[in-house]
């Protein structure tokens, strides 16, 4: 565990970096190495530990910063295929030494797992590489509709007598409501609308939480369900609060 938190805090302060290059102009974009292979180890990984289609989209080819950008050009060839070409050419490449070491849950993925998969389907990476495609157009479509949606979905504050809405009379407190005869039926629009209001209160709420939020609408469902620590969801007849303590 200590290892995969030295891995990630490794990568936050490459991509720091990167984005300061950028900020400071010295280039107008920055290119990684990242190849199909990384993506199918990318998308593994994510899908292991549960995640949603933003988190199956994967490795972005582009990630587009406030100034210049953050590409990666080689995420449609293997890694074969490239030392294949550097080979021919005589080019050497360096190799990342920590690649080899499988106390790291990405590198068991690469060395154990990946092969055992490929013996069921040769293309695995491929496969898995067309999923984060997939994957990224589906949640481009739906951030694309949330943002046409929410506005007149989500609603800040408490209803009030009379007609209007106020925020909330406790200080350390912010909330987000949502009329339950307005959402839609769709489970799956409604899920994405839980999850785009607990991210505006600034949490992000994993599987079990959020189908703890949708089962309050159904007949019988629960009057509160506490999420987090901070975070806690409750139910009137008429409207589905989700209330945030501020810190």
């Amino acid at each position: 565990e200590n290892r995969e938190t030295m891995e990630e805090a490794a990568r936050n302060l490459r991509y720091a970096w990167f984005r300061e290059l950028l900020e400071q102009g010295h280039f107008d974009a920055v290119a990684t190495a990242h190849t199909l292979d990384d993506q199918a180890e990318t998308v593994l990984h994510k899908l292991l530990r549960g995640a949603w289609t933003e988190g199956l989209g994967g490795i972005h080819p582009v990630i587009q910063c406030s100034r210049g950008a953050i590409l990666r050009p080689f995420l449609d060839a293997q890694r074969r295929e490239i030392e294949g070409w550097l080979r021919e050419i005589g080019q050497s490449w360096r190799e990342d030494a920590t690649n080899a070491d499988i106390a790291f849950t990405r590198n068991r993925l690469r060395h154990e797992l990946l092969p055992v998969l490929a013996g069921y389907n040769p293309q695995i990476c491929r496969q898995l590489a067309n999923m984060a495609m997939l994957a990224r157009d589906e949640e481009a479509y739906w951030q694309a509709e949330l943002t046409r949606i929410l506005p007149g979905l989500l609603l800040p504050g408490n209803p009030v007598r009379g007609g209007g809405r106020a925020t909330s009379t406790h200080p350390a407190e912010a909330s987000l409501a949502m009329e339950i005869e307005r959402l839609p039926q769709s489970a799956a629009v409604r899920r994405r609308i839980v999850r785009a209001a607990a991210r505006q209160l600034g949490t992000a709420l994993n599987f079990d939480q959020t189908e703890r939020v949708i089962a309050m609408l159904a007949p019988g469902g629960s009057r509160r369900q506490q999420l987090t620590a901070e975070l806690y969801a409750e139910r009137s007849p008429r409207e589905l609060r989700l209330v945030k303590r501020k810190e």
